[in-house]
C-alpha cells in the first residue's frame, strides 16, 4: 500500500525537486528587476508547499489518522491560493511594472479571505470535503465553490494578458497565456476524475515553463529599463537591413531624454534610474506589438518601427510625445519626462549601412534637440 501511494505521488515529488533547483538558481542570481524576481520567487515557494501536501494528501489519506488526515486536506485547501495571487502579482508587474498599482491591487486579497472563512467554517459544515470512517478523504456537497474559485482567477490571468495583448512583446505574451491555460486544463480534469490531484503538477509545469521562456530570457534585456539591448537591437536592424528588398522598407526611431543630467544632478542617480524605466515603459506602451524598442545606452533608446510610411512614423512619435505629456499632466514625479526624436526611413533599394543608418537618425534626433534649444525648451 505504501508503494502504491508513493508511486502515485512521484510526479509531485519530482516537480518539487525541480521547482527546489529553480528557486535555488534563481536566488543566486542578480537582482536586477528586485520586485518580479521576488514574486517569482514567491511563485516557486508556493507551489513547493502545494505540492508537498500534495504528497502528504496522498500519503495521509486512508492512513492510520484520522485527525491527520483532516488536518493536511484542510491546510490544502487554506494554502491552494497563494500561488495564485502570487501569479496574479507577477503578471500585473510585469504588465505595469508598478509597485504602487501591486499595493492598491485590493481584488488579489479578497480571493484568499473568502476561501479561509469557508474553510474556518468547514470543520463544522462539511461543505467542501469531510474525511469517512475509514479515514479516506470525500467531497463536500460545495466543493465547486473551491473550484470555481480557482477557475476564475485562472481566467481572469489570462483575460489580462490578453486585454494587454498590445504592450507585451508576443513571446512573453504567449508564455503569459499558456501559463493560465495548462493549471486550467488541470483544474478541470482534477474536477472531472475524482480521487485525481492534477492542479498542483500543472501549476508546477506552468512555472517552469515561465522560467525558461520569460525569467531565463530577461539575461538578455537591458538589467534596469527590461527593453531589448543594444546587442539584441542591432542584430534586428542588421537582419532587416539583409532582408531589405524582401521585406520592404522599415524605420529606426533615435529617442534622447530632454534634461536628464538635470535630473541626477538635483534628484540623485536614483531617481535618474527611475526615470529611465518610467521613459521606457512610456515609450513600449506608445508603439505597436510589431515594432520593438531597446536602450541604446545611457539616457538613449532606439525604436525599430516595421512601417516605411513617413506618415506613420511621424504618427508613433506623436504618441510617445502624447503619451510622455499625459504622464506629466498626472504629476507623478516632481520632474517633467521630455524627449527628443529623430528618426530615418529605410527604403527597398537603398544601399545604406548600418552604422550610417544609426547616425543620420541619430543626427536628425540632435536637430530636433538644437531647436527646441534655439526656441528655450529646457533640454
Amino acid at each position: 500500500m505504501a508503494l502504491e501511494r508513493y508511486l502515485s505521488a512521484d510526479l509531485s515529488i519530482f516537480l518539487l525537486l525541480i521547482l527546489l533547483m529553480i528557486s535555488v538558481m534563481h536566488r543566486n542570481k542578480r537582482e536586477e528587476n528586485f520586485v518580479q524576481e521576488r514574486l517569482f520567487h514567491w511563485i516557486c515557494l508556493s507551489t513547493m508547499l502545494m505540492l508537498g501536501l500534495d504528497v502528504l494528501f496522498r500519503f495521509t489519506d486512508g492512513g492510520p489518522s484520522r485527525v491527520l488526515s483532516y488536518a493536511v486536506t484542510w491546510l490544502y485547501f487554506v494554502v491552494e491560493p497563494l500561488p495564485m495571487v502570487f501569479w496574479l502579482c507577477y503578471l500585473d508587474y510585469f504588465i505595469y511594472k508598478s509597485v504602487s498599482r501591486l499595493r492598491k491591487r485590493l481584488y488579489y486579497m479578497p480571493y484568499f479571505v473568502a476561501v479561509l472563512l469557508v474553510m474556518a467554517a468547514d470543520p463544522f459544515t462539511h461543505w467542501i470535503f469531510w474525511v469517512d470512517e475509514i479515514n479516506r478523504y470525500r467531497r463536500g456537497p460545495y466543493i465547486a465553490f473551491i473550484v470555481l474559485l480557482n477557475t476564475a482567477v485562472l481566467v481572469l490571468t489570462v483575460l489580462a494578458a490578453l486585454t494587454k495583448k498590445r504592450d507585451i512583446e508576443k513571446r512573453y505574451f504567449v508564455s503569459l497565456v499558456v501559463f493560465g491555460m495548462i493549471p486550467l486544463t488541470g483544474n478541470f480534469l482534477q474536477f472531472i476524475f475524482v480521487g485525481t490531484i492534477l492542479l498542483w503538477p500543472s501549476v508546477a509545469m506552468a512555472v517552469i515553463y515561465i522560467y525558461i521562456f520569460i525569467e531565463n530570457q530577461r539575461d538578455a534585456k537591458d538589467y534596469l529599463t527590461g527593453l531589448m539591448n543594444r546587442r539584441q537591437i542591432d542584430a534586428r536592424i542588421l537582419s532587416r537591413l539583409a532582408t531589405l528588398e524582401k521585406q520592404g522598407g522599415f524605420a529606426v526611431v533615435m529617442i534622447d531624454m530632454d534634461g536628464f543630467k538635470s535630473i541626477n544632478d538635483e534628484f540623485g542617480h536614483n531617481e535618474g534610474d527611475r526615470a529611465l524605466v518610467q521613459v521606457a515603459s512610456l515609450i513600449f506602451r506608445a508603439v505597436r506589438s510589431v515594432d520593438r524598442v531597446a536602450r541604446f545606452g545611457g539616457d538613449e533608446f532606439i525604436v525599430f518601427l516595421e512601417e516605411e510610411s513617413e506618415s506613420e512614423v511621424v504618427k508613433v512619435i506623436e504618441r510617445i510625445y502624447g503619451a510622455m505629456e499625459k504622464f506629466n499632466g498626472i504629476k507623478v514625479l516632481p520632474y517633467r519626462l521630455a524627449l527628443s526624436c529623430g528618426y530615418r526611413i529605410v527604403l527597398p533599394g537603398e544601399s545604406l549601412p548600418y552604422l550610417d543608418l544609426i547616425h543620420q537618425a541619430d543626427q536628425n534626433m540632435y536637430q530636433v534637440k538644437k531647436a527646441k534649444k534655439a526656441a528655450g525648451s529646457r533640454v
